[in-house]
């Protein structure tokens, strides 16, 4: 990996995996000369400064070997060039499989049996150590690859049968007590450094391949090594019988003598128990137990003084030049959330700015490294000094290290100041539910007098959603079957939304998503869909903000695993949909409850002196604040909570000012909806102090409104379904009572008789249909309504107020419908003086709405001739809509460029048009 320099920043799967070979990347005074272009050449070759490094947080050595990290190699054609520079630990990987390809090939052609454990036991006891550094094998791994050393290793190894048996060595660690198992011990935290020694239980397990003979080969099988130390604290016994089975000893690590010997200042140091065999010390180290000690500085005052409660700031000096690092191991306070980063330049010699890199982090185990770390770069003049904050982990070792990058030429001096700070307060996790009171949190400042300026946002939106279809089935390809034959099953799940505001999504899946090569399943990925099954988005382990416009969407999500009971208890997985709110919402914070309840003056920004408590309160956010989701919960799919985040420091202006880097999650439950009050029906008339009418009209009035709401949901896909339809509507229309049921009743009809499949056949139905239904309407009396500027007021206003709006919208639709039908009926305009049915038609529903920002108001600038404003109304439709506009505009958009002569566009846009409406979901 390429998140060096500090230490344990191997990644997956280098440092996971004990199988496979993780590579350094190295560069050479020539790579750095003839491919970097350096002005001057390096005095010797040094590790690239970002390659990541060891151990790893279960004390593996993490790196194995380095090999040169650079090159000039071709790219593909579209960049314009033949050859370029790159470099990475992912050029060091396929430099060192070239060197090992060419160790493999003389191997074959010398008759030398190899196997992967004995090249590689070959690579790394023959690797060259380039460094005398105490982090050197952290850097660099058993050193730099050595082509033609490792083929003598492999000769001598077949002339001499040292690995007859091809066997490798498993080490496995337990410290003694208590704690996880591991492939190595790194004494890292505080608290292991109040012990005066750690003791260990190591286990060497041999593994032979798996069609081993179990008599000839497991059960013979027997080793006699020695053992031995590399450091004098690091204490082991000296010989070990090593049978098939494996075999256990002890180490002691003795912190009080690495204190004294190794690490007086602090530091880090490393030391291996190495196992070699007695009868062929030639081999070289069979297995090795890395040890790792990180001790915290202890050239500065890290506790509080007597007369000065304020803890003294860790200061260093640093000689640096080019590819020179400086670490320093700091104990973080248990107090303190972040730390204000200071370093200037200067020093004899420094006449030009240089290149600074640094790095801080934390040791924490199954944590991602980019949650506990932090890179900067630097460049800083002689004299100049820059600062800035970074987030800590408290009661830990926070490692800083700074470096002069390998290609920044010259000497300087570097001085570094660290400042902690810290506001403890009584909560880690803020939870604040909108139903229950205001939530009170305690804040106190433990280190040094801080800035106190509490500031709570709410970012983002979360929705769970729970699958609406979970299909599961084995996968039958041959590339689907794992090697002994097992095969591969995979899960597909369906959630289905409706998005009532637009914005930027990422849809999440907890628990699964952000883990590569430790997570359970062997893959994961989703896809959004808008509801016309386009394609707008895929992802995988690492969810991305995705936008969509209103209207319903789908997100689909495969898993795959070889167990089949696990994928089968992932049928029911939430899926956690976030959307970013454009503007974050403020959460009052006040000091007093009093002020929280009734929304009083919010907290001001003050200085805390040390010890110094101080109570806030977070209240709650009005609901008219709140996004559509969260006030109307009702009409979600799922359960909708709110998220952000709390910071209570400030960082110093020399710092950069701003809150500090150390927030607190902020989880926000909504209040409960208020719910709605009707007022209609007999309620109205009790309330406006009439009469409540008859329990046989009101059941007979619901009745008819059922069987009107039933009769618009039938399928009249047919003309014999049609006309069952309206046989049915027939006898509904017997029962209706008013004139308003009629109306009902008819608009169901027309709903009916205008369904899109078989509507073609039956045009002029709909024409009278629509005409009917128009009929009904007084129209004279919806004029007037409509022209009333001064409303009456009260609950019978109201419900006339409605039913005209009602009577309206029925209005407007049997025109819409009507001129549609015509349009349909009569595509081309009659001759000039001839009666034009569709376009009195279409001059009455301009009496009621305004069809230019609809298609029906584009096919009538069509039908008059005039195609490029029909084409411009589409355009503006589908820019401004919140949907995505149907198939039937892009059609009519593609047929209006026709009609214009712009065949590239009808080409352009016939083949978006297949990727817009897919006629299925695509495979993953």
């Amino acid at each position: 990996g390429n998140e060096g320099p500090g230490l344990s920043t191997v990644g997956a799967p280098g440092g996971t995996a004990s199988s496979i070979i993780s590579v350094g990347a190295y560069v050479t005074p020539d790579l750095a000369s003839a491919g970097h272009s350096l002005r001057e050449p390096l005095p010797e070759g040094l590790q690239y400064t970002w390659s990541s490094r060891g151990p790893t947080t279960d004390g593996a050595l993490g790196v194995c070997l380095s090999a040169p990290g650079g090159a000039i190699a071709p790219v593909p054609k579209w960049t314009l060039e033949r050859r370029t520079l790159m470099n990475g630990t992912s050029m060091a990987s396929p430099c060192a499989c070239g060197g090992i390809a060419l160790v493999l090939s003389a191997a074959m052609q010398a008759g030398i049996h190899t196997s992967p454990a004995i090249v590689r036991r070959a690579l790394e006891n023959t690797a060259k150590l380039t460094s005398t550094l105490s982090d050197a094998h952290l850097t660099m791994g058993r050193g730099l690859l050595q082509v033609g050393s490792a083929f003598q290793y492999l000769k001598r190894s077949a002339e001499e049968k040292w690995d007859e048996l091809d066997v490798r060595y498993e080490v496995s660690t337990q410290v003694s007590g208590g704690g996880e198992a591991g492939r190595g011990l790194i004494v890292r935290e505080p608290m292991q450094w109040q012990q005066s020694a750690v003791e260990a239980i190591v286990t060497v397990q041999p593994r032979m391949h798996e069609d081993a003979d179990n008599v000839a080969q497991r059960g013979e099988f027997e080793e006699k090594l020695q053992l031995s130390s590399t450091a004098s604290w690091l204490k082991c016994p000296t010989s070990l019988l090593l049978a098939h089975n494996g075999r256990s000893f002890t180490v002691r690590v003795d912190l009080e003598e690495a204190a004294k010997e190794a690490l007086p200042q602090g530091g880090v140091a490393y030391a291996e128990v190495i196992g070699e065999s007695r009868s062929h010390p030639g081999r070289g180290a069979l297995f090795r137990v890395p040890v790792t000690l990180m001790r915290p500085s202890q050239d500065y005052a890290s506790t509080f003084e007597k007369d000065d409660p304020t803890p003294t700031n860790p200061m260093f000096s640093f000689a640096l030049r080019e590819g020179k690092m400086e670490r320093r191991f700091l104990e973080v306070p248990m107090t303190a959330g972040w730390a204000e980063m200071t370093v200037r330049a200067g020093g004899a010699g420094m006449d030009a700015p240089r290149a600074y890199f640094v790095h801080t982090l934390h040791g924490a185990r199954r944590t991602r490294l980019d949650d506990n770390s932090d890179r900067k770069f630097v460049g800083l003049s002689p004299g100049e000094a820059k600062s800035w904050a970074v987030k800590t982990v408290p009661g830990t070792t926070m490692e800083v290290l700074v470096a002069q990058m390998w290609q920044s030429l010259g000497a300087s001096h570097i001085q570094l100041e660290v400042t902690f700070h810290g506001l403890e307060t009584s909560d880690k996790h803020i939870t604040i539910d909108g139903s229950a009171g205001p939530t009170r949190v305690d804040c106190i400042a433990p280190l040094r007098m801080e800035s106190f300026k509490p500031e709570a946002k709410l970012t983002t939106v979360r929705t769970a959603l729970r699958p609406s279809k979970a299909v599961m089935s084995p996968l039958r390809d041959p590339r689907d079957q794992l090697p002994d034959g097992r095969v591969i099953h995979a899960l597909v799940l369906t959630y289905t939304l409706s998005v009532k505001e637009p914005g930027t999504f990422t849809p999440r899946l907890p628990g699964i998503n952000r883990q590569v090569y430790d997570g359970e399943f062997e893959a994961q990925m989703y896809m959004v869909f808008n509801c016309h099954k386009q394609l707008l988005a895929t992802g995988d382990i690492y969810p991305e903000e995705v936008k969509l416009g209103k209207g319903e969407h789908t997100i689909r999500v495969l898993l795959r695993h070889d167990d089949a009971a696990l994928l089968d208890k992932m049928r029911t997985l939430p899926l956690l949909l976030e959307r970013t709110l454009a503007d974050a919402i403020p959460v009052p914070l006040t000091e007093t409850l009093r002020e929280a309840v009734v929304g009083g003056k919010p907290v001001a920004k003050c200085t805390l002196p040390v010890g110094k408590r101080v109570v806030t309160f977070l209240g709650h956010v009005a609901e008219d604040k709140l996004p559509k989701e969260a006030a109307a919960q009702k009409d979600s799919p799922g359960p909708v909570t709110l998220a952000g985040h709390v910071t209570w420091g400030e960082v110093s202006q020399q710092a950069g000012g701003g809150a500090a880097p150390n927030k607190q999650l902020l989880t926000y439950i909504p209040q409960t909806p208020i719910p709605e009050t009707k007022s209609d029906g007999a309620e109205n008339a009790e309330d406006a102090g009439g009469e409540a009418e008859a329990h046989g009209v009101v059941i007979a009035r619901q009745a008819q409104k059922a069987r009107v709401t039933a009769l618009s949901k039938l399928k009249a896909e047919t003309q014999a379904e049609w006309e069952e339809a309206k046989k049915c509507a027939e006898a509904i229309g017997e029962t209706a009572q008013s004139a308003a049921e009629r109306r009902e009743l008819h608009s169901a009809r027309l709903t009916l008789c205008n369904h899109k499949a078989g509507r073609k056949d039956r045009l002029q139905e709909v024409v009278e249909e629509a005409e009917t239904l128009i009929a009904l309407i007084d129209v004279d009396e919806l004029t007037k309504h409509v022209a009333m500027k001064c409303e009456e007021e009260g609950s019978e206003a109201e419900k006339r107020r409605k039913d005209m709006e009602d009577v309206k919208k029925a209005l407007v639709a049997a025109i819409k419908a009507r001129c549609e039908a015509l349009l349909d009926l009569h595509p081309n305009a009659p001759p000039a003086g001839t009666p034009d049915a569709f376009e009195e038609s279409f001059r009455e529903l301009r009496r009621w709405d305004d069809p230019a920002k609809t298609l029906l108001g584009a096919r009538q600038e069509a039908r008059c001739g005039r195609p490029c404003a029909a084409l411009q109304a589409i355009q503006k439709m589908m820019d401004d809509g919140d949907k995505p506009a149907d198939k039937e505009m892009h059609e009519m958009q593609i047929k209006l460029m026709e009609t214009l002569g712009w065949l590239h566009m009808v080409e352009s846009q016939s083949a978006w048009l297949r990727s817009r409406f897919p006629p299925d979901f695509p495979l993953f």
